[in-house]
Formats: C-alpha cells, structure tokens, sequence
C-alpha cells in the first residue's frame, strides 16, 4: 500500500489497530509522511464541510418539491468540491525530499595560518590525489577520534560517487552530536541512490 492509500485508508478509518499505531509511528519518524496526512486531512474536513453549507442551503430553500436550479446548484457545488479535493491531492508530494536527493559539500576543515593535518590531507584529496593514499593518512592522524576519521573517509568516498564504500565507513554519532546530522543526512542520501 502506498502512502497516498495508508492516508486515506487512515482518514476512513479503514485500518486495523495495530496498523494504526504504525502509521502514527511512521508519521512521528517522517515529516513529509506527516505533511501529506496533514494536507490531506485539511482537504476532507474542506470537501465536507463546504458539501455540508450547499446542502443545508439547498435543504432550507427548498421547502417542497426540489427545482431544476436547486439540483444543478447540488451538481456544481459537488463538483467544485470534487475537483478542489483532487487539487489539493495533486499538490501533496510524493516523491522524497529534494534535499537528499542532490549530494551537498561538507564542511571542509581549512587551515588558518598554521597546518593542521586534517586540514591538509582533504584539501590534497580535493585536488584530485589518491583516496586509498589519504584514507590511509587520515587513519594515521593520532589525535583525531575514531568516528571523526570514519566520517572524514565516508565524505571522500561520498565526494567520489564510491557509495558502497561510504556505507562501510559512516561512523555514528550521538544523537545530540553536530555531526549527527550530516551523517543521517549521508543515510538519506544513500538511501535516495538505492531507489
């Protein structure tokens, strides 16, 4: 079932217990998920309750016998809201995001002044040499965490377009981490390039 039919079936009350505790999961878990239910809820409570004002206005004019205006009024204003439901519909996107779908520079380390190793060994990497020589160099930077020299081998591959080599080497980082965000940034990412 694709998103469009795990929203509506939802909005129709038309899943099981425990698929919707799912679906609220995953809509916790992805904001564009979230976005979409969000749009389409705003056009079903739209559609019902403008179909709602045209009936009760036709109901109160009414007072006999429905006229010939009356029910061509009924058949407009149904379509009108028809028609606004599927606009609203087509606007919901469903493709993943742009963002993860175009690769973004890092943040690369410069030198101000001084060397700094890091430094210098990506900035050699960005002119075109070897990557197995400067994953190697990074490796032995003695005073550079683990995770850091992991992410910092990840971006090189990730640069070069060697995917399956970025997997093996995206380190992970606490949630609260500044780094953590690039590295679920790469997973998306990865993940955009596998579909």
């Amino acid at each position: 079932m694709d998103k469009v039919d795990r929203i509506q079936a939802y909005l129709d009350d038309e899943l099981s217990e425990s698929d919707k505790v799912k679906f609220q999961n995953d809509m916790k878990k992805d904001a564009i998920l979230k976005d979409q239910y969000q749009k389409a809820l705003l056009a079903q409570k739209i559609s019902k309750g403008l179909l709602e004002m045209e009936m009760r206005e036709v109901l109160e004019q009414q007072k006999g016998g429905m006229s010939r205006q009356w029910i061509w009024l009924g058949i407009a204003a149904f379509l009108l809201i028809f028609l606004g439901t599927i606009l609203v519909w087509s606007m919901i996107d469903e493709t993943p995001s742009i963002y993860a779908m175009e690769y973004r520079e890092p943040m690369w380390p410069g030198t101000r002044g001084g060397a700094n190793e890091l430094a210098s060994i990506l900035s050699e990497f960005r002119k075109g040499g070897d990557i197995q020589d400067h994953k190697l160099d990074i490796e032995n930077i003695a005073d550079l965490p683990e995770n850091e020299k992991d992410l910092w081998i990840a971006e090189m591959f990730l640069k070069r377009g060697v995917y399956d080599s970025v997997s093996l080497y995206l380190p992970e980082f606490p949630s609260d981490h500044i780094k953590s965000d690039r590295v679920r940034w790469i997973e998306d990412f990865l993940e955009q390039q596998k579909n």
